[in-house]
């Protein structure tokens, strides 16, 4: 082994065990995907920095963590991007072959830069550098879902269930990519067998009601986004009563609808909540102006959500609109 192997090898396995263990135990709290858990991470990841700060492992945990509070809505785009870049791009300068970081440094491209073939050159990195990374595979998949390149998306999502095939995640985004490209009774199927691994993901109960919003299965489709909403974390609880609420409006509920409608914008005065959900329930009332103000907020806020408006069905009736097109060249996305 070369003297700068030992260097880098070291970066990524501190001789400090003290820093190694937080480490873990950070690894493992982020794993739990709840506010506590990331708030923890968090807190882990920086000790095990202040123990050994050329630790890049360390570095490449917070920025994880600062994409997750994203994600899962405790703070903005425009407050979580910026920081996880900054954790990223400092494991990189410490070891530029940690698949963890080229991960991390492409979800800040893809999601608040929408820079995607920096994106897709940095997922395809960390795949070189460690094939059984699933989270980079996960991660990958959905750069492709977004960007309308569906089997090149399944495919990807493949290998990473092959690695992990009990992750309710992964399975959770193999059935996203079905939704997305149509393939509705099969997205039905493999969304039942991922709540089969978590009855309680509220994410999967979401998505499922979406693909019943496109079967005209409007009662399944309330049914479960009722299921979602109740079992959403604070954080994640805005993106599904956006979808209840669009179901509403769509079928006609306007009521119910405007209930939802105001209830956001009461969450939005103590926490943050994306606009998208906001605007998903102007377009399903048919109102593309205040649809449109709305998607114009959740530009600027940096949403997370916003990545999938390219394939997004509730954004239909949307997309003849001269607006909707000059949001996609905004946003970078190829022709």
């Amino acid at each position: 082994m070369t003297c700068r192997e030992r260097k880098r090898l070291s970066k990524r396995y501190p001789r400090d065990n003290k820093a190694y263990q937080l480490y873990l135990k950070g690894r493992y709290f982020w794993n739990k995907r709840t506010e506590e858990g990331l708030r923890k991470a968090i807190e882990c990841f920086q000790q095990a920095i202040a123990e050994d700060p050329e630790y890049a492992s360390a570095y490449a945990g917070l920025a994880d963590s600062y994409l997750l509070t994203v994600e899962y809505g405790l703070v903005s785009g425009t407050e979580g991007f910026p920081r996880a870049k900054t954790a990223a791009l400092k494991a990189l300068a410490l070891d530029d072959s940690l698949p963890e970081a080229h991960t991390s440094l492409a979800s800040v491209c893809e999601n608040y830069e929408w820079d995607w073939l920096g994106a897709e050159r940095g997922y395809k990195r960390a795949i070189e550098l460690d094939p059984r990374y699933a989270t980079a595979r996960r991660w990958y998949a959905e750069l492709l879902v977004e960007n309308r390149r569906f089997e090149e998306a399944y495919h990807e999502i493949e290998r990473a269930r092959e690695l992990e095939p009990l992750s309710p995640v992964i399975n959770l985004i193999a059935g996203e990519i079905l939704y997305q490209s149509q393939r509705y009774d099969e997205a039905v199927e493999q969304l039942l067998q991922t709540l089969e691994l978590d009855q309680n993901f509220a994410l999967a109960h979401r998505l499922l009601g979406e693909v019943y919003k496109q079967k005209r299965n409007d009662e399944e489709a309330v049914a479960e986004l009722e299921r979602a909403t109740a079992l959403s974390s604070p954080g994640m609880m805005p993106l599904s009563l956006g979808s209840l609420g669009h179901a509403h409006a769509v079928a006609g509920r306007m009521e119910a609808a405007d209930a939802i409608l105001q209830q956001l914008k009461d969450l939005s005065k103590n926490r943050n909540v994306s606009p998208i959900c906001l605007a998903a329930i102007y377009a399903g009332f048919g109102h593309k102006d205040e649809a449109f103000q709305w998607l114009e907020k959740a530009y600027d806020e940096r949403s997370i959500w916003l990545v999938f408006v390219k394939v997004e069905p509730c954004w239909d009736n949307l997309r003849s609109d001269p607006r909707f097109q000059d949001l996609l060249r905004r946003m970078k996305f190829p022709p």
